[in-house]
């Protein structure tokens, strides 16, 4: 008896099986003694391997045998060969024997699993004609990459970020005039009054440019919440780069200018 165990990749393990049978009725039964077997590469007439096997399920099983080996360089097992397990029973001093092949990293010509060589042609009409994902099939249908061009950094320009500029240097002038009432605090406590103003100013600034920090995210958001996007890209009317952006008036107005 032999068999087709299969392809294998270098380290994988490899479990093989034997039943020995009795010569005059072929019934299964124990055999003499373990079976051993022998692994030859190819041709090569010295075993890469040799061993013994052991019964597997004894208890409800007659004569079944298993071994499991390593196919790793180390025991001399190569990619591209092709490998004999041949097992040798003994029942009532008549030996039997049975033939297992297996190889490693066998190779498959993948232009024939379609049945069928394909040509230079062939795949030229294929890039040609285009691949449509829904149905899976050549129909037709070209996908082509959309990019969009990145230009470069524009500095922004306009009322809201002049806007913006004068309230920073306000909020450092009220920083240096706190700074300054401080440090005559524990002289001249009627400075007390004045801490208390610009204290008040810096408040005031500071909500003012949150405000405008208000208007550009809203601005932003808005605009990003309309993107829709097709096969062929990004597509939208109100899509624009965000270095293009540009604020008028007090910020009140569109700052897209779309």
């Amino acid at each position: 008896m032999s068999g087709y165990l299969g392809s294998f990749i270098i380290d994988d393990t490899c479990t093989f099986y034997a039943n020995s049978h009795t010569p005059a009725t072929g019934a299964a039964v124990d055999a003499d003694a373990v079976p051993g077997y022998r692994i030859y590469e190819d041709e090569t007439t010295t075993p890469l391997l040799t061993g013994s096997m052991a019964l597997l399920d004894d208890a409800n099983t007659v004569g079944f045998y298993s071994e499991q080996i390593t196919l790793s360089a180390a025991n001399g097992f190569e990619a591209g060969k092709s490998y004999c397990i041949r097992v040798t029973l003994v029942v009532g001093a008549v030996t039997g024997t049975q033939l297992q092949t297996l190889q490693i990293g066998a190779r498959v010509d993948v232009r024939l699993l379609g049945g069928g060589v394909q040509s230079a042609t062939d795949l030229k009409d294929f890039a040609d004609t285009g691949y449509d994902p829904s149905p899976h099939k050549v129909a037709g249908v070209v996908l082509t990459d959309t990019l969009t061009t990145y230009t470069g950094n524009t500095v922004q320009t306009g009322d809201s970020y002049a806007k913006v500029d004068t309230e920073v240097a306000t909020l450092l002038t009220a920083a240096a005039a706190i700074q300054a009432k401080t440090d005559n605090l524990p002289s001249d406590p009627a400075d007390a009054s004045d801490v208390a103003a610009a204290l008040a100013s810096l408040a005031s600034t500071l909500a003012t440019i949150a405000s405008y920090i208000d208007t550009e995210v809203a601005a932003i958001k808005a605009k990003t919440d309309s993107l829709t996007f097709t096969a062929a890209g990004m597509v939208d009317a109100n899509v624009q780069r965000i270095n293009d952006v540009t604020i008028t008036g007090d910020g009140s107005a569109t700052p897209f200018g779309v």
